[in-house]
């Protein structure tokens, strides 16, 4: 595929899947593919990760500031909103904290590895210390 069209599979696999249906992750995904966080979780299988962060801020909306292809990867720098609903079980101990009903934003950049027209594996970069200073509740900072 071109660096045009994995520019625009960045973007639809955004909007399908972080703004509306993390379960239509699974079709932008290569059979093997893997993300690596910065909470220093590996992770096999799409769909599982995005539904845990949907699960934490059903609201959530992500925002592409700026996206960027060079072979087979793009890089997209980002910000995302919405109300912490439920704990981050899918991440570390420390984002399984109970819900707090705070509304946060976080910036961030992920880069995408293709193989053919499939995600083989994404690299997150986001600032966690932000969003856990936003979601902390008085008697749990």
């Amino acid at each position: 595929m071109s660096i045009e069209d994995n520019k625009q599979a960045v973007r639809s696999f955004i909007e399908e899947v972080f703004n509306a249906e993390p379960q239509s992750a699974q079709k932008f995904a290569a059979q093997d593919y893997v993300a690596h966080d910065p909470s220093g979780k590996v992770m096999q299988g799409m769909a599982h990760n995005m539904a845990g962060f949907r699960s934490a801020f059903p609201d959530l909306h992500v925002t592409i500031t700026q996206l960027l292809g060079e072979g087979d990867l793009v890089a997209a720098q980002w910000t995302a909103s919405g109300t912490h609903q439920q704990p981050m079980t899918h991440l570390t101990v420390e984002f399984a904290r109970p819900a707090t009903g705070k509304s946060a934003t976080v910036t961030g950049i992920s880069l995408f590895r293709f193989e053919g027209d499939k995600i083989a594996e994404m690299w997150n970069h986001w600032d966690t210390h932000h969003l856990l200073g936003q979601i902390a509740s008085p008697q749990n900072p």
